[in-house]
């Protein structure tokens, strides 16, 4: 004789919970691998900060930077150990290549373009950067600069026992001919496998204001001087506030004792300004007439001098490869 008991159905749905949970943890598991070997896998099979990566690369043999007349600016040698070393022939273009250290990563355009010189190529999912590396180790590729050379170590030497950066920039296309920032620090001392530590611990050692480790060419703040005229006129012609032909009558008085505001005297180192007729636009853009911007600039005012240096790019993010800080444009009280 055989008894029945009401235990078989609740234990029919306790499996069937079970089961669901089981298929709600493998499927978000396996939605998770197909996120991650999929759709982020190139990214992180690239990225420089990837361990993975960053193993798979350590013995990678680099390409090499050259200027624009292909002269190498940084080259590939063995260390003690048989370990690759970056070489830098000329280290006053270390503003721009910054370093590749085995101890301290990279910086400057050894960063930038690190999977170019590494030979980092796009791999697809399930540790593809292993057996790449295994099979096909590295295609690096060499980087070639706008940079000239000799304009960058003619740049580096007039800045010597100064504090401050020059950029040359070619007119018509942008380019960046020379990019010099000084203090500066000496990429093959920091790179070597022995002292490279020693090194660092001297360049921390710096006071901020003297620091070798700062570019002051991308982040260093300086006032811009009579460059940022252009900045105030494109302001005034396109809030209307002045035409080309507009003049400020007591402008040429002013030369003489200089034309005080808000208790600073701003004078113009041309004195052909003081034997004319009030200077229009066009004439004083030419000798570039601190007095004559002054008074564009106060009848612009202050919010709208900063809207227009904001639509031409201060503030912002600017398009280069390496990092940079950004401008900043501040406004006193609004005068008329």
């Amino acid at each position: 004789m055989t008894s029945r008991t009401g235990g078989a159905p609740g234990m029919s749905a306790a499996l069937l919970r079970l089961a669901v949970t089981l298929a709600l943890i493998y499927g978000g598991l396996a939605a998770g691998l197909t996120y991650w070997q999929v759709v982020e896998a190139q990214r992180l099979t690239t990225d420089p900060a990837n361990p993975l990566v960053i193993a798979a690369a350590r013995n990678a043999p680099r390409g090499r930077i050259l200027d624009s007349a292909g002269t190498v600016l940084a080259r590939n040698t063995r260390g003690p150990n048989g370990e690759p070393v970056r070489v830098y022939p000329f280290p006053d273009a270390a503003p721009v290549l910054g370093y590749k250290s085995l101890l301290f990563g990279t910086s400057g355009i050894e960063r930038a373009y690190d999977p170019q010189l590494v030979g980092l190529q796009q791999f697809g999912p399930g540790g593809e950067v292993l057996r790449k590396f295994r099979s096909d180790p590295y295609r690096p590729q060499d980087v070639l600069l706008s940079i000239d050379m000799r304009l960058q170590a003619r740049a580096m030497a007039l800045l010597e026992g100064q504090r401050g950066a020059v950029v040359a920039i070619e007119p018509g296309t942008g380019r960046i001919l020379a990019l010099a920032s000084n203090p500066s620090f000496d990429p093959n001392r920091l790179v070597d496998p022995e002292g490279g530590r020693a090194y660092l611990e001297t360049l921390n050692q710096d006071p901020p204001e003297s620091s070798r480790l700062i570019n002051r060419a991308t982040q260093g703040r300086y006032v811009p001087g009579s460059v940022f005229k252009i900045v105030t006129a494109i302001a005034g012609l396109g809030s209307g506030t002045i035409e080309r032909d507009t003049t400020f009558e007591s402008q040429p008085a002013e030369v003489d004792d200089g034309f005080l505001v808000q208790g600073f005297r701003i004078k113009d180192g041309h004195r052909e300004a003081a034997d004319r007729p009030p200077l229009n636009l066009i004439e004083a853009t030419e000798i570039s007439s601190n007095i004559y911007y002054a008074h564009v600039g106060l009848e612009v005012g202050g919010p709208t001098l900063i809207d227009w240096a904001s639509r031409l790019g201060f503030g912002g993010t600017i398009p280069f490869e390496l990092p940079t800080s950004p401008s900043q444009v501040t406004g006193g009280r609004n005068r008329r």
